[in-house]
């Protein structure tokens, strides 16, 4: 009995300890942050064009990236982007909106929108640098963030205005 509880200590404090997969190991550096799970993004969409067998692994890695680093670092984003002004950031921000176009990630476009509300200024003139098909991705996901940012709410004048210049970037 004494081994089986030894065993079972010893494998409960192994599970609490393990750190994921090597591809999950999450970089310190924000942009980076974004940028690995573009690469992973862009390598599943690979696969699928390619009809490669490396699909099943590209999308493992990517879900596990997905729930292990990029949604624990959204706070973190949004913190850096409403408080400071970080161009880097919010571009590749904006990149990660665009490579994840069909994803079903509603995290990500209310993380655009309170960025947005934040500093329509910057995200303004970030979002102009883009190509026009990439801006109507980006677009897309700021708008049904904005959607649900502001549903059932009274805005405030402020928030009326940046609901117009959204428009505007249509």
């Amino acid at each position: 009995m004494l081994r089986i509880n030894l065993l079972l200590a010893i494998l409960s404090l192994s599970l609490l300890t393990y750190a994921g997969p090597a591809y999950a190991k999450c970089p310190e550096k924000l942009s980076d942050l974004l940028t690995r799970a573009i690469e992973l993004n862009e390598s599943l969409k690979t696969s699928v064009v390619k009809k490669s067998a490396n699909y099943h692994d590209a999308r493992k890695h990517l879900e596990s990236y997905q729930s292990d680093c990029l949604s624990k670092a959204y706070p973190k984003i949004e913190s850096n982007l409403v408080n400071k002004s970080d161009n880097t950031l919010l571009k590749a921000l904006l990149d990660l909106s665009v490579s994840f176009e069909n994803s079903a990630d509603e995290k990500l476009s209310l993380l655009l929108a309170k960025v947005f509300r934040a500093d329509s200024e910057s995200f303004e003139k970030t979002f102009k640098k883009f190509s026009k098909p990439n801006r109507e991705i980006i677009f897309g996901q700021l708008e049904f963030g904005w959607g649900n940012l502001t549903y059932q709410r009274v805005l405030s004048e402020k928030e009326i205005e940046q609901g117009k210049r959204l428009k505007a970037l249509e």
